[in-house]
């Protein structure tokens, strides 16, 4: 079943662009950039969100994550 986002397809496409962009400038291998993005990860979930409520999207984050990457959907 297709994930149905809350947020404009559109501004979703040019904020990953955006970031991809960067990442490709720094010329940044794999594991590096997902050490950064795992940083940003983290960050956003402690700095927005209440300790009661990080686990639970954390846990759904990483299996929509896992979902899109075998599937090979973005």
């Amino acid at each position: 079943m297709p994930f149905q986002s809350k947020y404009d397809p559109e501004r979703i496409t040019h904020l990953s662009t955006e970031i991809l962009a960067l990442l490709a400038r720094e010329k940044t291998p794999v594991d590096l950039g997902l050490m950064v993005l795992g940083n940003v990860l983290s960050n956003l979930v402690n700095d927005n969100l209440p300790a009661g409520k990080r686990a639970a999207l954390v846990k759904q984050f990483a299996k929509t994550l896992e979902q899109s990457v075998v599937t090979g959907h973005h």
